[in-house]
């Protein structure tokens, strides 16, 4: 499906060489036809870092999604491993309900609940290391240093996440600012030529060959329908 700013894009490739063949000193609102050039031939550019930076928030999310998703699973599995090695009425086991009461639905709660876990955590791992000098746990391969680096680095993922949108948006604004200016130009130089070569039948037929105009709608044919004898001599058709 093209994308929005194409058809200015080819309109204006149109303009620019209608300009060049039939009005090649005329400006329109100050700019030339070299200059409308430049402006279009901008267009792609800027459409290609909107694709890019696109690409890149979708990547970044994913990455998010996936760290969201892993701490969540320890926050919820570990505990349970926790309380899997203490018998009831231990200090360990008795700290666990302050990480139970958060559910880890969000970023600020999951990384809540981690936080409170990393301390019963260590406080679980010395406890068992007092019965066997390096035992620890773990899931899947995960220790406790492990998981703190994780809760560590989560709030920089969101951070880029945050910044890749910043940029995507950025992007997406140079690139319709600067359809907006094509298309305006586009239509205006239209407006221009159609005045221009009002009393040349020859030039009008051809400008109205060369150049692709937007479709009006059926009610707007209906009342603007009129002889063309009367229209070539009255106001130019809307551009």
């Amino acid at each position: 499906m093209p994308e929005f700013w194409h058809k200015s894009q080819q309109r204006g490739r149109e303009t620019v060489a209608f300009w060049r063949q039939y009005h090649p000193s005329l400006t329109v609102r100050g700019t030339t036809p070299d200059a409308h050039a430049a402006d279009i031939a901008r267009l792609e550019p800027l459409a290609q870092a909107l694709a890019a930076a696109r690409t890149h928030v979708k990547t970044m999310k994913q990455a998010e999604l996936a760290a969201f998703a892993r701490l969540r699973l320890l926050n919820l599995a570990v505990p349970l491993l926790i309380a899997g090695r203490f018998d009831a009425g231990h200090p360990v086991r008795s700290a666990l309900p302050l990480i139970y009461a958060l559910v880890p639905r969000s970023d600020v709660l999951n990384l809540r609940r981690a936080r409170r876990l990393i301390a019963v955590w260590r406080q679980a791992n010395a406890a068992l290391a007092t019965r066997k000098p390096g035992d620890a746990i773990m899931r899947d391969d995960v220790g406790v240093t492990e998981f703190a680096q994780l809760v560590r680095a989560y709030p920089q993922t969101l951070s880029a996440t945050a910044g890749a949108v910043t940029a995507f948006r950025q992007a997406r604004t140079q690139l319709r600012q600067q359809h907006r200016r094509v298309d305006d130009l586009n239509k205006r130089a239209y407006g221009k030529f159609t005045a221009e070569t009002l009393r040349d039948k020859v030039k009008l037929a051809a400008l109205r060959a060369a150049i692709t105009r937007e479709k009006t709608s059926g009610s707007r044919r209906r009342r603007s329908r009129q002889p063309l004898a009367v229209a070539a001599d009255s106001s130019h058709n809307p551009a």
